[in-house]
C-alpha cells in the first residue's frame, strides 16, 4: 500500500489491542492508528467528530458487550472488521457490509489476507470512478451515494440525524415521518418512493405502503395473520410494522442478504 492507512481501533481488551497493533507493524503496510476507543461512549463521541479515518477494526463485544451498538448509533461510513472472540456476529457483520471478521485470538495470516482485501476493494472503488489515490473522506463499498444524514427541524431548530440513529419512517395523512433511535418522530420531506431511491437497499427495507424499517432496528420478527409478518423495533412506533403479504418474500431474502 502506497499510502498511510488509517486506522481506527474500538477493543477494551489491552491483550488483544496490543496483539492487534504488533501484528499491523509487522504487515508491512504503511499504517498509523488514528484513535484507539476503549468504550462506547468514547467512541460515539469521537466519531460525531467526523474524524478522518479509513478502516475501523471493531470488537463486538467491547464495553461489556456495547460495542455492536455502534453499528447503530454511530456514523460508521468507512470499512469495518470485526474482531470478535467468537463468530456469533458473523450475520450481522455481514448486513453492515464489515469488510472482513477476524477471531481472536488474532492470527497473523488472517489479518494480511483482510489487509490484502481492503486493498483490493479500495482499489477497485477508485478505478471505477476514476478517483486519485489517496483521495479520502467518501466510503469505498459502493459507487452509488445514499443518504446518510436527514436535516430534521425540532422547536425551530435544525438537527442532523445519522443514518444508524434511524429505525423506520413511515407515512401518515399524507406525510412523511423519521423515527429516531430515541422514540422521537419528526416530519421530512421525502416520500417514502424518494426514500427507496436515496436509501441504501442492504440497510432499509419497505415492509408495506406505509412503513420502510431498518435492518439495526429490528429485534423480533414473528408470523402475523393472513400470511404476513410482524416486525418488532427496539423502539415503538405510532404504526403497526407489518410486512405485507406480497413483500415477505422480499424481505426474507432481504433479511438474508439477497437484494
Amino acid at each position: 500500500m502506497g499510502r498511510t492507512l488509517k486506522i481506527i481501533i474500538v477493543e477494551d481488551d489491552a491483550l488483544a489491542t496490543a496483539t492487534l497493533i504488533k501484528g499491523l507493524k509487522a504487515s508491512g503496510v504503511r499504517c498509523k492508528i488514528v484513535c484507539h476507543l476503549d468504550s462506547v461512549a468514547t467512541a460515539l463521541s469521537f466519531f460525531a467528530t467526523s474524524p478522518d479515518y479509513d478502516l475501523v477494526f471493531l470488537d463486538p463485544d467491547c464495553d461489556s458487550g456495547k460495542g455492536l451498538s455502534l453499528l447503530t448509533t454511530a456514523s460508521l461510513n468507512k470499512p469495518i472488521i470485526f474482531c470478535a472472540q467468537t463468530d456469533e456476529y458473523a450475520l450481522t457483520a455481514f448486513h453492515y457490509n464489515c469488510m472482513d471478521y477476524l477471531v481472536k485470538p488474532l492470527k497473523q495470516k488472517r489479518l494480511l489476507s483482510a489487509l490484502k482485501k481492503y486493498k483490493m476493494v479500495e482499489q477497485t472503488w477508485r478505478n471505477a470512478l476514476d478517483l486519485p489515490s489517496g483521495t479520502t473522506g467518501i466510503t469505498p463499498f459502493s459507487v452509488k451515494h445514499y443518504k446518510k444524514r436527514f436535516l430534521v427541524r425540532t422547536n425551530g431548530d435544525f438537527q442532523l440525524i445519522g443514518i444508524g440513529n434511524i429505525v423506520c419512517f413511515y407515512s401518515e395523512n399524507g406525510r412523511s415521518f423519521l423515527v429516531e433511535a430515541s422514540g422521537k418522530q419528526f416530519v421530512i420531506d421525502f416520500t417514502l418512493e424518494r426514500l427507496e431511491e436515496l436509501l441504501d437497499p442492504e440497510l432499509f427495507f419497505r415492509i408495506n405502503r406505509k412503513v420502510t424499517v431498518s435492518i439495526g432496528a429490528i429485534e423480533t420478527i414473528e408470523d402475523y395473520v393472513n400470511n404476513r409478518l410482524k416486525v418488532q423495533l427496539h423502539s415503538k412506533v405510532p404504526i403497526d410494522p407489518v410486512v405485507s403479504r406480497k413483500r415477505v418474500k422480499a424481505f426474507k431474502n432481504w433479511l438474508r442478504g439477497v437484494v
